[in-house]
């Protein structure tokens, strides 16, 4: 057993080739460290020998998958594997990805979580009360804002022996979410989700984690790749107490929930697919002060479409000079400080 343990996840495999490289660095017979590093697992984790005497061990668990139900179990499943092992927990779980955001010039820039919250509740739809029998000739806004297309997808011919028949309907629906979970709403049938506040995604992180010198952002956390701007107007509340806005009941396009948040979220906004799970897991688990999640800012959300995965992996390799820096603080943590 290793006197410090850390556990790094990636999702895609992109976020893997990065950090694979960045394990691979540390073990090259070439370089100049003091550290003697050996690998193992097929150079998906590493043992070091510190020059206190101090071991350490660094394991890569690039998932393949994404999700915020695939972050929460893998990470829940990391820590009670340990536990049927009867090892004690990792002391470090860092989660490292790409993410998308509102603004735009933050591209290639890497940020630490300091909170999240979920944004996937809603309603699937037909939104003309009827199926459309023909393919429309061009799709429109649903909200006229800047707000989610309608999407429309036409069904392939089914092949019956060697006759092709087309089907006579296509399918359009319209994906929406229920306020309610993201604000305080009339009529109020319940609170919202809210956020979750992560300890070590800020400058009072515990530890030595705290002289870590990139800033915070909050994330918006969905199940599902966005690639629509941000509505031009954020929808109006029904009226504002000094305890905050309480909005009509009802159903808000991803762009008006986007608009939303950029208007009344400070600093930095994020979007990504597994930060809520991690959250979750993490404070179920008791992990606070071990969980850290950095995003590396890959798009501007409109963008992504258009991205190949070589762009993707370049910045995301651009940024682990940071990730290093932290592993580099991580290792310099005595007792004392933790």
């Amino acid at each position: 057993m290793a006197d410090l343990d850390v556990v790094i996840f990636t999702f895609t495999d992109t976020e893997a080739a990065a950090v694979k490289s960045l394990l691979e660095l540390y073990v090259d017979p070439n370089r100049t460290d003091p550290t003697l590093w050996r690998a193992a697992l097929g150079k998906e984790l590493i043992m070091g020998t510190l020059t206190d005497g101090r071991t350490v061990q660094i394991e890569h668990k690039p998932l393949r998958a994404q999700g915020n139900v695939t972050a929460a179990t893998e990470l829940t499943r990391a820590v009670y594997d340990d536990a049927v092992d009867h090892q004690p927990s990792a002391d470090y779980y860092i989660f490292y990805g790409c993410c998308g955001a509102l603004d735009g010039k933050l591209t290639g820039e890497i940020f630490r979580v300091s909170s999240v919250s979920y944004m996937s509740l809603g309603s699937v739809k037909d939104p003309r009360g009827q199926v459309v029998e023909n393919k429309p000739e061009h799709v429109t806004d649903s909200s006229g804002q800047g707000g989610d297309q309608l999407m429309v997808k036409e069904r392939p011919p089914v092949v019956i022996g060697a006759v092709a028949q087309t089907p006579v309907d296509a399918v359009t629906e319209t994906v929406t979410l229920k306020n309610k979970w993201i604000v305080r709403t009339h009529p109020g049938e319940q609170a919202p989700l809210g956020s979750i506040e992560l300890p070590t995604g800020s400058e009072s992180a515990p530890g030595r984690l705290k002289l870590l010198n990139i800033p915070d952002a909050y994330v918006l956390a969905t199940d599902k790749v966005i690639e629509i701007p941000p509505a031009m107007n954020a929808p109006t509340p029904r009226r504002t107490p000094l305890e905050g806005p309480i909005f009509d009941a009802g159903e808000w396009t991803y762009g008006e929930t986007l608009a939303h948040c950029r208007e009344n979220v400070k600093g930095y906004v994020l979007i990504d697919m597994e930060t809520f799970g991690i959250a979750s897991a993490m404070r179920a688990l008791g992990l606070g002060d071990g969980v850290l999640v950095l995003r590396v800012v890959t798009d501007a959300l409109t963008n992504k479409v258009n991205q190949a995965d070589q762009d993707q992996l370049g910045l995301l390799k651009s940024r682990l000079p940071a990730l290093d820096d932290i592993l580099t603080t991580i290792m310099g943590i005595t007792d004392d400080a933790r």
